[in-house]
């Protein structure tokens, strides 16, 4: 993202989710998938930990520092003490949904002191989600053209390697297992769950749902409950809104060049006509 003194107050509040950068350590990794209540979470940790907590949008408002690391990530070329600057010295307390979750075994060797928080959901529902949001703003064609035509290919196709990335030992990634159908989502999606659960110490691990609120994640973290009530938020239907309106938009582009060309045609014909 091209940074203006315009923009950069609402990049940075977006990009932080309004919480300053507290280098007092990284210590919590997510390793649920996406729309398992990412986005409530993110928001819960950050109040509980007092300091940003790294998400996708991280990426989607992110600048070459965020797209040059995951790309290397993605690559394989990466090493613990970059995961170390890119994380906690940067600011962040913790880290939920893709991409983070794609590299929980990594990252709870890189930060040892870490707890890992597995979010989860009704599979059917997850299915549903993911197919309704996720995969149509990662996978249409008219939202890839309207980022191209913005200047913002680099990162909507490292967003999409992420979405796509194929971990070890399964044999396709997210997004491969949702176009498969439902019966291969929730395949893919039960697999990772039980993954996570035989990967990560038992005293490390809170298997959680949003809906359980502040009590089980307060405990797990050895943190007293806030005064505010839990953040249930859900970006569901904004992110449908999103690609809804970028696919208006580009289909209002794409049939007001004919029509811009035709009348043009038709006013140098009439022009020519008159002399």
């Amino acid at each position: 993202m091209i940074m203006t003194s315009n923009n950069s107050s609402i990049y940075h509040n977006m990009y932080f989710d309004g919480f300053s950068p507290n280098r007092s350590g990284y210590v919590v990794i997510g390793a649920g998938l996406p729309r398992t209540g990412s986005t409530s979470l993110r928001r819960a940790l950050s109040i509980l930990l007092n300091g940003p907590c790294y998400h996708m949008i991280n990426v989607l408002f992110g600048t070459e520092t965020d797209w040059d690391h995951w790309e290397n990530v993605l690559d394989g070329k990466i090493s613990d003490p970059e995961w170390v600057e890119f994380l906690e010295r940067r600011g962040f307390r913790a880290g939920v949904d893709v991409p983070i979750c794609l590299f929980y075994k990594e990252l709870i060797n890189v930060f040892p002191s870490s707890k890992v928080i597995l979010g989860v959901r009704d599979p059917q529902k997850w299915y549903e989600s993911v197919i309704n949001t996720v995969y149509p703003a990662e996978t249409r064609w008219e939202i890839k053209l309207f980022y191209y035509l913005i200047g913002r290919s680099r990162d909507k196709s490292l967003r999409e390697r992420i979405c796509y990335y194929r971990p070890v030992g399964y044999s396709s990634g997210i997004l491969d297992s949702v176009a498969m159908g439902r019966e291969e989502a929730i395949n893919f999606y039960n697999k990772w769950i039980e993954d996570v659960k035989q990967t990560v110490p038992d005293d490390r691990l809170l298997v959680f749902d949003v809906k359980e609120g502040w009590g089980p994640l307060c405990q797990f973290l050895n943190v007293p409950i806030p005064m505010e009530e839990f953040p249930h938020l859900n970006d569901a239907n904004q992110m449908k809104s999103f690609n809804r309106r970028i696919r208006i938009g580009i289909y209002g582009i794409l049939l007001g060049i004919p029509v811009g060309i035709t009348v043009s045609g038709f006013l140098v014909w009439k022009h020519c006509i008159k002399k």
